[in-house]
């Protein structure tokens, strides 16, 4: 996916959910390959039976600051159902453990 950095992951987590690893990552720095993400998938429309279908995506990202994997991934989901809760098809960052 041309709009995440060469050495960032990518893949399949859950059901309808994806994981992106961002090494070595400021906040900022993670926002903007997931706002680049976002909107590569928002910009790929499909086609189906005639039609041509949107496909917006909301996404909650979270920054590791040394917690367990499992915590990790519930910050971003926590940060997903706030990006739904706003409207949808955005990006939500997590607050750090310094409350930022």
């Amino acid at each position: 996916m041309k709009a995440m950095r060469p050495y960032d992951g990518f893949g399949r987590f859950g059901g309808e959910e994806f994981l992106v690893v961002v090494p070595l990552a400021c906040c900022s720095d993670v926002s903007a390959v997931l706002e680049r993400v976002r909107q590569a998938v928002e910009a790929s429309v499909l086609e189906v039976d005639g039609h041509s279908i949107a496909v917006p995506v909301s996404i909650g990202g979270a920054m590791s600051t040394g917690q367990s994997a499992d915590d990790l991934s519930k910050s971003a989901d926590d940060a997903l159902y706030h990006a739904k809760a706003q409207g949808r098809n955005r990006v939500v960052m997590a607050p750090d453990e310094a409350g930022g």
